[in-house]
């Protein structure tokens, strides 16, 4: 059997294809879901099956260790009741780490979707770049989604390397939407290591230039953390707006002039 354990929305988006693919091929699976981005789940739950296991782990302004130790001890006491062959992650959030550290000290197998990238700067993006490397070097299956990802891995001597391109543009596929260049400029801006001052100072530059140029729109649908909704009173000229749904976004970028 195989576990998939993922956690946030990009992870759901990007697994999705994984999982329809096992389902196709009849492989018996169960699904864990750690909850880590509890209130972007339920736009992009109906592109996977129904959790089998819900780890619900996500507190308002915990911290990476938090997230770790709380998917840990979960996991631990799934995989020694499921004991599957292969646990299955994609990507580098907390999610992923804790996941294949619960599954490597249980001896089970980790298969890792998206395996290969890097910046070579543990501060950025923080934490993820540390995540990625550490579960590259336990990961059983590496599933490089480039050429470049999988040099990556061979440079640093990580065996079981396999070329498998990116499954977001499976997902993608799935949708339809006409390619178009409108007035539209759509930005996101929510990751850890841009919390504080960098970030304020990204927000008064994009108002800046979206002050300098009305005639484009921009549009930026705010991720829920409250380090980024504290600074939304400086974007005067921006139309902010609630997280789009997973489709909805893809329908923005298909038609925006930047993004």
């Amino acid at each position: 059997m195989i576990l998939v354990c993922f956690g946030t929305r990009p992870e759901i988006v990007k697994v999705a294809p994984v999982i329809q693919e096992m389902q196709r091929r009849k492989l018996p699976f169960k699904l864990v879901f750690t909850g880590q981005h509890r209130e972007l789940y339920e736009d992009v739950r109906s592109l996977i099956p129904d959790p089998d296991f819900h780890l619900d782990i996500m507190k308002d302004n915990q911290s990476p260790n938090d997230i770790l130790s709380g998917i840990i001890s979960k996991m631990d006491l799934i995989l020694r009741e499921e004991k599957p062959k292969l646990v299955v992650v994609q990507g580098d959030t907390s999610t992923v780490l804790a996941a294949s550290l619960a599954a490597f000290n249980n001896r089970v197998k980790i298969g890792h979707i998206e395996a290969g990238l890097r910046t070579y700067d543990l501060e950025s993006p923080f934490p993820e770049e540390a995540n990625r490397q550490l579960v590259s070097r336990i990961a059983y299956f590496n599933w490089a989604p480039t050429q470049r990802a999988a040099d990556a891995l061979a440079s640093e001597g990580v065996s079981n390397i396999f070329l498998t391109g990116n499954t977001v543009i499976d997902t993608c596929r799935g949708f339809d939407f006409e390619i178009s260049y409108g007035n539209e400029v759509i930005i996101t801006l929510h990751r850890r290591e841009n919390f504080g001052e960098r970030m304020e100072s990204h927000f008064r530059q994009i108002n800046s230039l979206a002050e300098a140029h009305p005639e484009l729109k921009f549009v930026f649908p705010m991720h829920p953390n409250p380090n980024v909704q504290s600074l939304r009173h400086l974007l005067t000229h921006v139309d902010v707006r609630a997280p789009f749904t997973y489709p909805e976004m893809v329908q923005m970028l298909s038609r925006a002039r930047f993004a």
